[in-house]
């Protein structure tokens, strides 16, 4: 941030949110009682949670306990940093984007593990970045305004 903050040109950073760890719960929730009824169907959805504990049924809510908490830290620490930083080249900014997206059902997850995104959720997360960069964009004079279109 210090070379940013010395450049001649203007800069910015967006730092985001861990993602809406409920939502994603929700619709993961939902895909393996598809599985249970159809184990062809998110073949992989075990597989996962062995590999991740936090996917397991009995981790997730001290997982998503654990990202507001650490979401919460994280913007306080975003927002001091950019106090002080005093500085009209370098723009700093914590967005909540992600943390504030919602997951509309499985078909927003793999079909394969039901751990990373599907196409369609793909598109979600990175409409909400885009949304999460506004600010940023418009410190560089860059405008979105009717450019990021809302995926449901």
């Amino acid at each position: 941030m210090e070379a940013s903050r010395d450049r001649s040109s203007d800069s910015a950073l967006v730092v985001y949110g861990l993602i809406n760890f409920d939502s994603f719960d929700r619709i993961r929730s939902k895909a393996e009682l598809i599985h249970a009824q159809d184990p062809s169907q998110f073949p992989s959805l075990q597989a996962t949670a062995e590999f991740f504990g936090s996917l397991k049924p009995e981790n997730r809510k001290g997982m998503a306990e654990m990202a507001l908490i650490f979401n919460s830290l994280l913007k306080a620490r975003v927002e001091k940093l950019s106090r002080d930083l005093n500085s009209d080249r370098l723009g700093l900014w914590y967005s909540e984007a992600l943390a504030e997206m919602e997951f509309s059902g499985p078909d927003d997850l793999s079909k394969e593990d039901a751990w990373h995104p599907s196409l369609k959720g793909k598109e979600k997360i990175s409409a909400a970045l885009w949304r999460g960069a506004e600010p940023a964009l418009e410190f560089l004079g860059v405008s979105t305004r009717g450019q990021i279109k809302e995926l449901k």
